[in-house]
């Protein structure tokens, strides 16, 4: 009886769970329960911060030079051996001593840092403002504290109370600034007065400037261009100066200014003002000087080019023939025969810089040529004369009665010559040279 009573208990149960595992698979009004994850565990430090000496202190910005305070608004990146382990905030503070509370999402193992900012540390963008929006107090304050505690059970530099860490004895956190921040006047160095510029840009010659600093390992280099608009006070925040050759390049949207400096330092939490007086940018023209033309240049009556190749962009060539004296832009001819010396000068146009004074292109000669004509001898009834036909001035007449071997001269200029003997059948004309032929000798026979 026993032994079936309880067959019966357990097809029973049996039943009863089958039924129950019927109704959960197939009901839609049962809605399974997820796991919930705790909440994480955090811890809450508070202690006691400064800004440091007046060497560290170009944190906040105020109305005059930097002043020491904390505004209230201040977050930080709390990092232990570069791992984020969680944030904190500062408490206002008219001075450069405040309260900070952080929360860590595990408890210290080694030295802390604490980063005003974050740990990325992006200079770029910046608009020239000491205070204000996009100024530098508000997006370039760059700072960071290091925090050495160690737990050892208690018997360390903290305990943890419930969730709160507690420090055994005084500790500050000390924050250094990662930038300086300069304050450029810009003036023109020629005339003194305010460059207001819409773009200044500032150059490393060296490559030390940084744009981004992402800590512990990437540093990015480059220019730093900030547009302020169009005021001649501009704020920079420069992380990386040092022992740097700078080059400062401004413009107003027109005209363009630029300024170098060597062996130039601005160290984290300094504040400076600087007076730039900057040089006005004057585009250069361009040109090519003028060569003499190449080649044997003989008379010919005709004006011929002495020079070649002269040409400039924004700048006007000028020759001179005669030493320097008068100038003009056309390219210079020759049409005589002689030596002609030619200079030439490049003067900028307005708004240009550059050009060149007065310079020796060189000397190129047009030779003198020979006259050009012809004798022919005619009887006279008495004996011969030669007649030349050509042009230039006769000096002399000859005659020959052995085709040329010895010579007679000739009494007289006049064209036909004087008459010779009937044994005188050749005759010799010369032509006197002048300015551009050179004395020249006709022959011609009966």
């Amino acid at each position: 009886m026993k032994k079936f009573v309880s067959s019966i208990y357990a097809l029973a149960t049996l039943a009863v769970a089958t039924l129950a595992f019927t109704a959960c698979s197939s009901s839609d009004d049962i809605t399974e329960e997820q796991p919930v994850n705790p909440a994480q565990k955090t811890y809450t430090l508070v202690i006691n911060a400064s800004k440091g000496d007046d060497g560290t202190r170009a944190l906040k910005a105020g109305d005059h030079a930097v002043d020491v305070y904390w505004t209230g608004n201040e977050t930080f990146d709390v990092v232990d051996y570069n791992v984020k382990i969680g944030t904190a905030t500062a408490a206002a503070s008219p001075n450069g001593e405040t309260t900070i509370t952080a929360t860590l999402t595990q408890l210290p193992t080694q030295s802390l840092i604490f980063y005003l900012n974050g740990s990325v540390y992006d200079y770029t963008g910046q608009v020239g403002l000491l205070t204000g929006a996009n100024s530098i107090s508000e997006k370039y304050d760059f700072a960071r504290a290091s925090l050495t505690i160690v737990n050892n059970n208690g018997y360390g530099d903290f305990s943890v109370v419930g969730d709160e860490i507690v420090l055994n004895g005084e500790k500050v956190l000390t924050f250094y600034s990662a930038q300086a921040i300069v304050k450029f006047t810009l003036l023109d160095n020629a005339t003194n007065e305010p460059i207001n510029a819409t773009s200044l840009t500032i150059h490393d010659n060296n490559g030390n400037l940084n744009q981004i600093v992402s800590l512990p390992t990437t540093w990015i280099t480059g220019d730093i261009t900030i547009t302020p608009a169009g005021t001649n006070v501009v704020y920079a925040a420069l992380n990386g100066v040092n022992h740097s050759n700078l080059t400062l390049t401004a413009t107003d949207g027109t005209d363009t200014w630029t300024y170098s400096k060597s062996d130039v330092s601005f160290y984290g939490g300094e504040y400076r003002e600087i007076t730039v007086k900057m040089t006005k940018y004057v585009p250069e023209c361009s040109y090519t000087a003028p060569t003499l033309v190449s080649g044997t240049l003989t008379y010919n009556g005709n004006a011929r080019e002495l020079v070649t190749g002269g040409s400039a962009t924004n700048a006007t060539i000028y020759y001179s023939t005669d030493g320097g004296n008068n100038w003009s832009t056309s390219v210079p001819t020759g049409t005589n025969a002689g030596t002609y010396t030619v200079y030439y000068k490049v003067v900028p146009a307005d708004g240009y810089s550059g050009g060149v004074e007065s310079t020796l292109v060189g000397s190129k000669t047009i030779n003198k040529i020979n006259w050009s004509g012809y004798v022919t001898v005619e009887s006279t009834g008495y004996g011969y004369r030669g007649r030349y036909n050509g042009s230039g001035n006769i000096i002399k007449w000859e005659s020959s009665n052995n085709n040329g071997s010895s010579w007679t001269t000739q009494s007289g200029t006049d064209n036909p010559s004087p008459t010779a003997g009937y044994t005188f059948k050749t005759f010799r004309v010369t032509i006197g040279g002048d300015t551009n032929h050179n004395q020249t000798q006709f022959t011609g026979s009966y």
